[in-house]
């Protein structure tokens, strides 16, 4: 049952990314090993990959909301049991646990797609933006494909868009 919607989720990436960047030295464990170097990784790839995830929050859409959630639930695993991977459990785990617990519960409970309302928004600033700026298949904008015989300009609207478009 997934019920945290992406724009929730994006939110979540970035304060958990900061606070996995920052734990080490707020709770008194950076001592230059595992215990503060996983969190630090593991927060800052976090950080990484949701600047390029394909949702509300994204800024370069390479990653799809799918892939991110597996690179979560890795990750998440990686730092809940890190301090027994890397041996320092004997040192500090709570921490690790509970914060790689959360980041792989959120990975299993999220929306594996963007919420309808975002989509929506998205076709219609492609609307707007007009038909020379979309490109299609081949790299071309939609008035080189025209051009070059690519694509017949009286292809009707599909349906999925007319869905989208409708409020």
């Amino acid at each position: 049952m997934r019920f945290i919607p992406t724009v929730v989720h994006g939110v979540l990436d970035y304060l958990m990314g900061f606070a996995l960047i920052v734990l080490p030295w707020t709770l008194g464990l950076s001592r230059d090993g595992a215990e503060t170097w996983v969190p630090l990784i593991v927060g800052t790839a976090v950080m990484s990959y949701s600047l390029i995830t394909r949702y509300e929050l994204g800024l370069l859409p390479l990653v799809s909301m799918r892939q991110h959630l597996w690179l979560d639930a890795l990750g998440g695993l990686l730092l809940a049991f890190s301090p027994w991977i890397f041996g320092f459990a004997g040192l500090v785990y709570l921490p690790h646990l509970v914060v790689g617990l959360a980041e792989f519960s959120a990975a299993l409970f999220t929306e594996t797609e963007p919420s309808v309302e975002s989509a929506r928004q998205e076709v219609r600033k492609a609307a707007q933006a007009g038909s020379a700026t979309r490109t299609g298949p081949a790299g071309f904008t939609r008035g080189e494909e025209e051009a070059a015989g690519e694509i017949d300009v009286s292809e009707p609207i599909r349906q999925r868009d007319r869905d989208l478009l409708q409020p």
